[in-house]
């Protein structure tokens, strides 16, 4: 940044980072909090500095890439982040740590998804976090609408198997 309007040192953002959790403090009040410790007599306003705190970019809404404002869930495993150096050579006893549990959700056809559309509810991050483009996804799912669901082996996975019918309860 060559031109820098605000630093906070981590000890502030950490702060913040309890403070949201432990009091559901949001950044607009943790920051309105900071500016009245500044100066609490408002005889001398203190300048706003609330979009550098909130990581304001420059560049603007229209700048901000699919999938740029998504945070890396801390769960999941992330080479270099959260794993031991050399974990791949992990004692077969201890490889279940490192294993990687991938599960959906059984509402296989998004019902309540016929709720709303996005005129009515129109999405926030327009793919910017988790979600993907819309056009594009749907576009995908044309091209594969030939693939029928692949048949669960085990016992209990009704939902997997019954997941291409068109009725509208479930029952075993």
């Amino acid at each position: 940044m060559a031109n820098p309007k605000m630093a906070a040192t981590f000890c502030l953002l950490e702060e913040f980072h309890i403070l949201s959790f432990e009091s559901k403090v949001s950044a607009y009040e943790f920051y309105n909090a900071l500016t009245r410790r500044t100066n609490n007599t408002g005889l001398a306003p203190v300048k706003s500095r609330y979009e550098c705190f909130i990581g304001h970019d420059p560049k603007g809404l229209d700048a901000t890439v699919e999938g740029e404002c998504a945070v890396l869930c801390p769960a999941c495993l992330h080479p270099g982040k959260n794993l031991l150096d050399n974990w791949e050579n992990a004692p077969q006893v201890k490889c279940w740590m490192y294993a990687l549990f991938v599960t959906i959700d059984a509402n296989f056809r998004l019902k309540w998804k016929v709720v709303s559309n996005n005129i009515t509810d129109p999405s926030l991050s327009r793919s910017w976090t988790y979600f993907v483009e819309e056009a594009g996804y749907k576009e995908f799912l044309a091209e594969k609408i030939d693939i029928v669901q692949e048949k669960s082996t085990c016992s209990s996975h009704t939902a997997v198997n019954m997941a291409d019918m068109k009725t509208n309860c479930v029952t075993n």
